[in-house]
């Protein structure tokens, strides 16, 4: 479900306006690199690890937040 959702997420993200969509150039996809089923779906859309942002916190909430040593968010981005 992830998957099909965000891959018509990305169809109306960068569809021109014309078309309904918002013509967006870049589109950035954070995930925890704890998290690999994450980063495979990502991967699978099109988008390719462009680095990993370190000593980020995931809270329970899912914001992430502070400089805590010992977390890694790898940071996948799609540019078009």
């Amino acid at each position: 479900i992830a998957k099909s959702a965000t891959q018509k997420l990305l169809e109306y993200w960068f569809a021109a306006p014309q078309d309904g969509g918002l013509e967006l150039l870049r589109v950035e996809w954070h995930t925890s690199t704890a998290n690999p089923a994450s980063v495979a779906i990502a991967q699978k859309l099109g988008f390719e690890v462009m680095g990993t942002i370190r000593y980020e916190t995931c809270f329970n909430n899912a914001t992430a937040r502070g400089h805590w040593e010992g977390w890694e968010w790898q940071a996948v981005a799609v540019w078009v």
